[in-house]
């Protein structure tokens, strides 16, 4: 009968011949952490450009009062409508785009894909005209806390509207 493993002889002792070990190559947990690293980098890049997209088309709105129409009560109302989000979320890309002539260095880099929705809203709230270039200098490199850190000794910023006019009742 065969063996499913090669023996051999050495001294009067049969001796099994282990397999070469498999070739030295990464391990799959870390095949997994890159392959995931590089699709939520490349998928979360495009979801920013997408979204700085639609706050460009807020931007005409607003300079257009286009968003207006019977029944609509804000471009945040307009916003809910057509793009279907929620009522913060809306505020926020309202507040972006509301603020985005002031923080050319932040929108940049939000509509090259390099800051996220989250970080963009955060910056338009607090951060003044003043520190844009600061603040688009550093903010690529951290975590949402660590910027929610960073700005939270700012005062929130205007940004042109009135609490009657920000959202409907």
């Amino acid at each position: 009968r065969k063996l499913s493993y090669p023996v051999v002889r050495v001294g009067g002792m049969s001796v099994v011949e282990l397999p070469a070990p498999p070739p030295a190559g990464p391990a799959p947990q870390e095949v997994a952490w890159r392959f995931a690293e590089g699709e939520a980098i490349e998928v979360m890049g495009t979801v920013n450009v997408a979204v700085a997209r639609l706050v460009a088309a807020v931007r005409v709105l607003l300079d257009t009062d286009g968003w207006e129409g019977v029944g609509i009560q804000s471009p945040e109302h307009w916003l809910c409508w057509k793009a279907g989000i929620s009522r913060p979320r809306a505020e926020g890309l309202v507040t972006i785009a509301r603020r985005a002539r002031e923080l050319p260095e932040c929108w940049a880099l939000f509509e090259s894909g390099r800051l996220g929705e989250d970080a963009m809203v955060r910056i338009a709230r607090r951060v003044p005209p003043s520190r844009d270039t600061e603040v688009a200098a550093i903010a690529p490199s951290l975590l949402i806390a660590q910027l929610d850190r960073l700005l939270r000794s700012l005062p929130e910023q205007p940004d042109g509207t009135t609490a009657d006019t920000f959202f409907w009742n």
